[in-house]
């Protein structure tokens, strides 16, 4: 099937893009005034842009866009018949500090076309879905991500040498030097670490699993 759509955009957007295509800034026209032959002719090519975007859209159709010429609005009965129902699309649009209406009208038997391939791409996108294995819970849980920490847990220290503690103090701990450490994952203990360096690194040495993680009370 072959049918015509239309694109319109308000005069007050044209202006700021053909500014913007220019080295502007985008800047709006005080006093509005018909497109020449040049201002026609540098919208053709953002035109030839917007069927572009508006094919690659609709690609699962297979669809073939070709871009028309520039129209007043008097001549819009050459384009579509004068008892032909029509569809518009309507888009607030944004250029630099100029807000106005882009739409796409579209005869209503074009949009039933669109509609009913458009269903039935989305019917077979979602068959192919269902076709595929969902990810265990393991699988899923891999990508997350947790707090991992090397610590001496449950170590007392009086309040007074918390209060005197300044940059360059040494705060004495009560756990001998050999004892070993906790990795706990999200405040839950699960192995003893006694520290040790990678390189330039701190790091942890794992020694024995513990047989029964508890989370540390706060």
């Amino acid at each position: 099937m072959e049918n015509n759509f239309l694109i319109e955009l308000d005069n007050a957007l044209v202006f700021p893009i053909i500014d913007l295509l220019l080295g502007g800034a985008g800047t709006a026209l005080e006093n509005a005034r018909e497109l020449t032959d040049i201002d026609e002719e540098i919208m053709q090519s953002v035109t030839v842009l917007i069927v572009q975007q508006i094919e690659r859209a609709w690609q699962t159709l297979n669809l073939s866009l070709a871009p028309g010429r520039c129209i007043k609005p008097a001549m819009i009965q050459q384009v579509f018949l004068m008892n032909e129902k029509l569809v518009t699309l309507t888009y607030e649009m944004t250029v630099g500090e100029t807000t106005g209406a882009f739409r796409i009208v579209l005869p209503t038997s074009f949009v039933g076309f669109l509609l009913r391939h458009l269903k039935a791409a989305q019917s077979k996108k979602v068959s192919s879905f269902r076709s595929l294995r969902s990810p265990s819970l393991r699988e899923r849980i891999l990508d997350c991500d947790f707090v991992v920490s090397a610590d001496i847990t449950k170590v007392r220290v009086p309040v007074k040498d918390l209060i005197d503690l300044k940059p360059g103090t040494i705060l004495k701990m009560t756990a001998p030097v050999k004892r070993p450490g906790r990795l706990t994952v999200e405040d839950v203990e699960i192995f003893e670490a006694l520290p040790c360096r990678n390189g330039t690194r701190k790091a942890a040495q794992l020694t024995a699993k513990l047989q029964e993680p508890t989370a540390a009370k706060e």
